[in-house]
Parts: structure tokens; sequence; C-alpha cells
């Protein structure tokens, strides 16, 4: 007869390997630019409380977002967010209500760049 240790060291291997091939099914979110120009820097903040982050195009090989690229996001939770988009062309504009979810692709059209103050 298998000892209780052994038993709950088996059940606590099952559960990492579980929850382990759960995380391997995630597909990360990600940020498409769609727009006419190159994203060189974008931040996130809470939606509705002005407390933006880091430049997320830090994260990609070449810092920037380019025209038709994805950029994936790391160390992004989840939810409703305000966006801070500067452009190579020299446009800086937010948006609002920017939704992320787990494994979504957010796109950031041009029609979106409405609140562009110059």
């Amino acid at each position: 007869m298998a000892s209780s240790k052994y038993i709950v060291a088996g059940l606590a291997i099952l559960g990492f390997c579980s929850t382990a091939l759960a995380q391997a099914d995630v597909k990360p979110m990600k940020i498409w630019n769609l727009t006419a120009s190159t994203i060189v820097d974008l931040r996130l903040a809470p939606s509705g409380s002005n407390k933006f982050g880091r430049n997320l195009t830090l994260d990609d090989k070449d810092r920037e977002i380019d025209v038709d690229e994805r950029l994936t996001l790391r160390n992004v939770d989840p939810g409703l967010y305000d966006a801070r988009v500067k452009l190579k062309n020299g446009r800086k504009c937010t948006l609002t209500g920017v939704k992320l979810e787990v494994g979504a692709i957010v796109s950031i059209e041009e029609k979106d760049l409405t609140n562009c103050p110059r």
C-alpha cells in the first residue's frame, strides 16, 4: 500500500502539470498597429486613472511598432485601459476604453486617433 506522503506528492505533481498545460494554451495579448505611421511610444493606464506606465514599444526588437506590426504585451493584465500613443510622424494621441482580454489582438486604427491635440 502506498504511503500517504507519496499520494500527496503525486497529486501535487498532477496539479502542477495541469496548471502548466493550461498556461501553455493561453495566447498573449497583442496590440496591432493599423495606423498610417509607426508607433514610437505606447503607454497604458487603467481607464480613467491617468497613471500611464512605461513605454511598451521598448519590448519590441527595434523599439517601435511598425505599420501592420503586432506587439506582444508582456506584464500587462487584462482590463480596460486608456492608451497614449506617439507616432513617428509627430502625432500624440490618447485613446480611451481600450479593452485588453487574454489572447486578444487589439488593433489601433487611424480612425481611432481622434484625440490628438497639436
